[in-house]
């Protein structure tokens, strides 16, 4: 069957946007250093006005830091940053962190609770998620974050508690039945058919979407063929959303690491979530990876209005792009707030660094 005219025309050569995308992400008098690309376009105002704007700020993210004071940068160790935010001086909340609180509960969280035999995984954590935020789960590991999100995603069941998705009880729902209510996520371990090609990995996230039988999808004919035509589009979309125009034929086993994990964005994007979850998402990368991945997420959230959930181990990235954030440790919930609160609370820098020893212990 001839591919339709409006997929037709992004197969062309030499329409690739990448030089178009660099331009937009960067201005042409930026310089392009060895490392520490993000912490380069913080600097020129380029991604901390992108991180800004959604919040409502008027300024780049690194002119809200008092003078004098310490930054968290990307590529940072987790102690480091930690360490950097108990030494910030507080400030205002700003308009966008300030009307954050306006927004509707999407995803209530109330009193989960996970064991695995004599170990207790999660306990007892509780916490809500607004319409549009980007929330970011973090702690130590073996803290509980992926449980939590298993949880949510219905791959766990909680032993207590429940989850309440836009006023519906989501707790013992299966996870086929989570997806179509609009909930999709992506794996800390890569979870992609490396045997198929990067185009079939994210038509298999429109599956919930699809309305033909079998027998309709064999014969294609009708309802098939024009749906099948409709969904070629929207993953042509995201296909072009995420740069990956040259890589649509390519078997996802063949690709980087890094690619890889984009193909897992592209394929729980297809599924049109309402709530995202992101289960480290830049784990693994390198530093101009985690520039490139942290403005898809960015784009995600503002564009899309999707409500993203992010566990991540690079603070330079969660305090730049979360409007919430909760910890865990031990599988409890030790704190939560602002990225600034969250950095300044004395239980989340002992969890990370550890209480000083008591002299003649």
């Amino acid at each position: 069957m001839p591919m339709p005219s409006h997929c037709r025309h992004r197969h062309r050569k030499g329409q690739l946007p990448d030089a178009r995308f660099k331009v937009i992400i960067r201005p042409q008098h930026a310089p392009v250093p060895a490392m520490g690309r993000l912490e380069e376009t913080r600097r020129h105002g380029c991604f901390a006005q992108h991180a800004g704007a959604r919040r409502g700020r008027t300024h780049p993210v690194s002119d809200a830091v008092p003078a004098g004071s310490a930054r968290v940068v990307l590529g940072t160790s987790t102690a480091d940053s930690v360490a950097a935010g108990a030494r910030m001086a507080s400030g205002p909340a700003s308009p966008g962190e300030a009307g954050a609180t306006s927004r509707p509960v999407q995803l209530a969280i109330e009193g989960v609770a996970k064991n695995f035999g004599g170990v207790r995984a999660v306990s007892e954590v509780s916490c809500t998620v607004r319409q549009g935020q980007v929330l970011s789960v973090i702690g130590p590991n073996g803290a509980g974050k992926t449980s939590l999100l298993n949880m949510v995603s219905g791959f766990y069941k909680p032993d207590q508690g429940r989850i309440v998705l836009e006023g519906t009880d989501i707790t013992r729902f299966p996870p086929s039945r989570i997806a179509a209510l609009g909930i999709a996520r992506t794996f800390q371990n890569i979870a992609l058919f490396n045997g198929m090609t990067v185009l079939d990995n994210l038509m298999l996230g429109r599956h919930v979407h699809m309305k033909a039988g079998v027998l309709s999808s064999f014969i294609y004919w009708g309802l098939a063929a024009r749906e099948e035509i409709a969904h070629r589009e929207r993953v042509e979309d995201l296909i072009e959303f995420l740069k990956l125009q040259d890589l649509r034929k390519q078997p996802t086993g063949a690709l980087s690491y890094g690619l890889r994990k984009r193909v897992e964005l592209g394929r729980a994007l297809a599924l049109e979530p309402k709530v995202l979850l992101l289960d480290e998402p830049m784990g693994g990368m390198n530093q101009e990876e985690k520039e490139d991945m942290a403005r898809y997420v960015l784009d995600v959230n503002a564009e899309r209005g999707t409500t993203i959930i992010l566990i991540e181990h690079d603070m330079g990235v969660v305090m730049d792009i979360s409007d919430h954030v909760v910890v865990l440790d031990q599988g409890r919930k030790i704190a939560e707030g602002t990225p600034a609160e969250v950095q300044r609370n004395p239980d989340v820098i002992r969890a990370y660094l550890g209480a000083p020893k008591e002299q003649g212990a």
